[in-house]
């Protein structure tokens, strides 16, 4: 399962999940609250990555915020800007692989 993102590294197919659907088969992490006020925590459910990168993309396609983790299997917290509307996040393995995308929406 899952849907086509803009990357510009590529259009992809991820697996889709929301914060309100966190056990959505297939979903290795989950973000909330979502609708967000431009923060957002970031868990891992089960995974064991050595790191992660994640990227926050604006409708239009553009990304706005790239950050990197060491452990992803921690909490994480990931704050952005931009103006209310929707939003991309997209987690990536240490070999740069598309692990799982969510829709955001900032308020």
């Amino acid at each position: 399962q899952g849907f086509p993102v803009y990357n510009p590294r590529g259009l992809g197919t991820c697996s889709y999940a929301t914060s309100a659907d966190p056990a959505f088969s297939g979903a290795l992490f989950k973000a909330w609250p979502n609708p967000t006020e431009g923060e957002v925590f970031i868990e891992a459910t089960g995974t064991t990555f050595r790191s992660a990168i994640v990227e926050v993309y604006h409708a239009s396609g553009k990304c706005i915020k790239t950050q990197s983790w060491n452990n992803p299997s921690q909490r994480h917290s990931l704050s952005f800007d931009g103006p209310a509307g929707l939003y991309m996040l997209i987690l990536r393995d240490e070999e740069n692989q598309s692990l799982q995308s969510m829709k955001l929406i900032r308020q």
